[in-house]
């Protein structure tokens, strides 16, 4: 279970007050979420107290490289979402900590497209032995992780979590959709990966079910192709 941080994710989130969701329930109006949106769809959650410094073994200028630009998104026509942060923040997946180590560079962006679909991107400069061990930990932790409980601004929030399909290996990706606690019914996918030694994640919201596997995996593969 995570817990807000409001230093270095509500900060951020208040800054991207126009961002959107959908519910995949049918019929659900979408709704504006200031603040909450960049939790729901990234789980901004405190870290671990006093981490360690990440290796060196790292640079600040491929975190940038490693970002994709508007125009090399896949599945259709992007335009640029609003701000983007280069503060670092922890995310908790099914008890998986994704910046065991203060980062030395982190970069975030979020991407829009006309049908209301929404995906963020980070790039975190952990260092390549802290990158593999995270995402070799979501490997292990996602298929037998049924539901994941996070508490946000002091609510709590389930989630139910599903192994997604990816035609790229050495890729974790999966399903998450509230079930219990504020915003019932949201839904989204995410994606991490190494790049590098880079660890990278994307994290959609609003693209059908059906369409989020091939969307993540068209990501994915751009990074790679960088």
């Amino acid at each position: 279970m995570g817990v807000a941080h409001p230093g270095r994710c509500w900060g951020w989130g208040a800054r991207l007050a126009t961002m959107t969701y959908r519910s995949r329930r049918r019929g659900a109006p979408r709704a504006a979420l200031a603040g909450l949106v960049l939790v729901l769809a990234l789980g901004c959650t405190q870290p671990s107290p006093d981490p360690p410094t990440a290796s060196p073994a790292v640079s600040g200028d491929r975190v940038q490289e490693l970002m994709l630009t508007v125009a090399e998104m896949p599945g259709g026509t992007w335009e640029a979402g609003g701000p983007v942060s280069s503060d670092g923040f922890g995310q908790t997946i099914c008890g998986v900590n994704t910046e065991p180590v203060t980062p030395e560079a982190v970069k975030l962006s979020r991407r829009t497209r006309p049908d209301g679909v929404e995906v963020s991107q980070t790039v975190r400069s952990i260092g390549p032995d802290a990158a593999r061990q995270v995402l070799d930990a979501l490997a292990r932790a996602i298929p037998d992780c049924a539901r994941d409980t996070r508490t946000v601004n002091g609510q709590t929030i389930t989630y139910e979590v599903e192994p997604l399909a990816s035609a790229s290996p050495g890729v974790v990706a999966f399903t998450q959709t509230s079930v219990g606690g504020a915003f019932v019914g949201l839904s989204g996918a995410q994606a991490y990966f190494v790049r590098d030694g880079y660890l990278v994640a994307f994290s959609e919201i609003g693209a059908d079910p059906a369409e989020a596997a091939d969307l993540l995996h068209g990501l994915v593969a751009a990074v790679e192709a960088k």
